[in-house]
């Protein structure tokens, strides 16, 4: 094989710069029109425009992106069901179905625990955020199987738990159990203590700060919570009362 690759040029115009004609295949010089090549292959993407894609943003062909939330060893390419009269019995359903998908066991529990934490975090209103790093922390249990045994409602009132707590929305565990279905304040402890010593790459979260929380439950204003720091590391309460007098105490 040389080790040279051949350049087209036109004969008789060498120094011209050839036009490719993409829907011919054809090298052609544009001084003479000469075809020096034929048979190109065309290096673009090729679009099949179907009769429902005419006002479609996305031609894509080649599915979503993978997941990294799954196992990814199961890309699949699925055809859609018909429309038209020809795909339709009598009675107005498909007469040919895409068959089963096919799912590994690894995907259906990661699936099933999703579902559970979305369900979960639905009943107190977690943002996307805290739903996310639930589902990378569920995810990282399954791997590294660092809570077998473990009953599945758990696991993911943990999660939850877990990933409120790194996102600095933090929730007691009487919250996270009262939105759970079957897991007990024991449960999620000891799921609570697995999971952090047997995850490496998890950080070990800070502990909880439950000032908001209590200023939200008393209807307190945002001063005092700014406030309450200031009390506890100083040690002096100063009261004023409306008539003039005055109250400070010390430790």
């Amino acid at each position: 094989m040389s080790r040279y690759v051949k350049q087209l040029a036109c004969r008789f115009h060498p120094e011209a710069t050839l036009v490719e004609d993409y829907r011919a295949g054809d090298m052609v010089c544009p001084e003479c029109g000469l075809v020096v090549g034929d048979r190109m292959v065309d290096v673009g993407s090729e679009w099949r425009t179907f009769s429902n894609d005419k006002d479609s943003k996305d031609m894509s062909r080649v599915g979503a992106a993978e997941n990294p939330l799954f196992d990814g060893d199961t890309l699949e390419t699925v055809m859609s069901l018909g429309t038209g009269a020809g795909a339709l019995d009598e009675f107005g359903k498909q007469k040919y179905n895409n068959g089963p998908r096919q799912m590994s066991t690894a995907d259906k529990a990661l699936r099933s625990g999703y579902d559970a934490i979305r369900q979960m975090a639905g009943r107190i209103n977690l943002s996307s955020r805290i739903i996310n790093r639930a589902f990378s922390l569920f995810k990282q249990c399954y791997e590294n199987k660092c809570v077998r045994g473990r009953s599945q409602d758990a696991i993911v009132a943990t999660c939850i738990y877990i990933a409120c707590r790194q996102e600095g929305a933090q929730r007691t565990i009487k919250e996270i159990c009262a939105i759970s279905t079957s897991a007990s304040k024991k449960d999620i402890g000891r799921c609570f203590k697995q999971i952090v010593n047997s995850l490496p790459n998890s950080n070990r979260p800070e502990s909880i700060d439950i000032k908001n929380l209590v200023v939200c439950f008393i209807l307190y204003s945002f001063s005092i919570y700014t406030v309450a720091p200031k009390i506890i590391h100083t040690g002096v309460i100063s009261i004023f009362f409306p008539n003039g007098n005055s109250y400070e105490e010390s430790k």
